[in-house]
């Protein structure tokens, strides 16, 4: 695991501040507040087709580690929404699939603390030339309206990307 950590994240970050002059740690907080950045326009504009859904729902994203990068919450939610959308966030992301698009006959299954959601949409996954970057989950509102919120969010991350283009 050490070895992985050192060749994957720190080697590159190390020959970056070498070549730029710039440290590691610069670099590696800079792509976290892009990361943060580009999370919150996408939630801001997801909630504001929430908003004019008329729909309370929690929505997380989740970045390229898996791990929650933004997370909001309607305070009108309920409680489920907070666990359905870290689920279908997470769901998207292991199987790089839009969960609408998992077969429904799959149980839905935990493994360890983690549950597949297959079938049930508002789940989308990022991705970037072929890897993943993430994943967006949205819960809270009837199916159909999470999957709409959640593609607005995806909207949002492909034209961010295509600009750097």
């Amino acid at each position: 695991m050490e070895t992985f950590l050192f060749r994957k994240l720190l080697l590159p970050l190390v020959f970056s501040a070498f070549s730029t002059g710039v440290s590691a740690a610069e670099i590696l907080l800079e792509n976290q507040t892009k990361t943060l950045n580009l999370a919150k326009q996408m939630a801001e504009l997801m909630e504001a087709k929430a908003a004019a859904e008329g729909e309370n729902v929690v929505i997380y994203i989740v970045g390229a580690d898996a791990r929650p990068v933004l997370i909001h919450r309607d305070p009108q939610s309920g409680f489920a929404p907070m666990d359905w959308s870290s689920e279908k966030a997470l769901s998207s992301y292991q199987t790089r699939q839009q969960t609408k698009d998992l077969s429904s006959e799959m149980k839905v299954f935990r493994v360890d603390t983690f549950s597949f959601v297959p079938g049930l949409p508002g789940g989308v996954p990022l991705v970037l030339d072929g890897k993943r970057a993430g994943a967006i989950g949205v819960s809270g509102a009837p199916v159909a309206k999470d999957q709409a919120i959640a593609e607005v969010g995806l909207a949002v991350f492909e034209k961010a990307i295509a600009s750097q283009d």
